[in-house]
């Protein structure tokens, strides 16, 4: 069996927890708004990176602001999520996350796996 990463780059520990908990696959779910390198500098890094470019990236930010919605999909990003605020709908967000992108999509970085 091949051994799965996850990229979680958020600065908010108890989002940490809760992600790390439900995902268990290659993902990328940078949180836009940190205070050194921020999400997009991480999306735009990894995208650029031959090895890494092929990983699923799932933006998980507070902001529902249209201007914030548009970068990260310049950027490469797959999917852009409004994160929830109370702990059981954010739950329910990255379970679903998990499911769609880990158990249901077809990716090509877990091509190898299904041959």
């Amino acid at each position: 069996m091949n051994s799965l990463h996850n990229l979680l780059v958020e600065d908010n520990e108890g989002d940490i927890l809760l992600t790390a908990e439900a995902v268990r696959s290659d993902l990328i779910l940078p949180n836009i708004n940190l205070p050194k390198v921020n999400g997009h500098e991480v999306l735009i890094s990894v995208k650029q990176n031959p090895d890494l470019n092929e990983i699923s990236s799932v933006i998980l930010p507070t902001s529902s602001d249209v201007r914030d919605l548009k970068k990260p999909y310049r950027n490469h990003s797959n999917c852009y999520i409004v994160k929830p605020s109370d702990i059981q709908s954010f739950t329910n967000v990255i379970e679903s996350i998990e499911n769609f992108w880990i158990k249901i999509a077809e990716l090509p970085n877990n091509a190898d796996k299904l041959r």
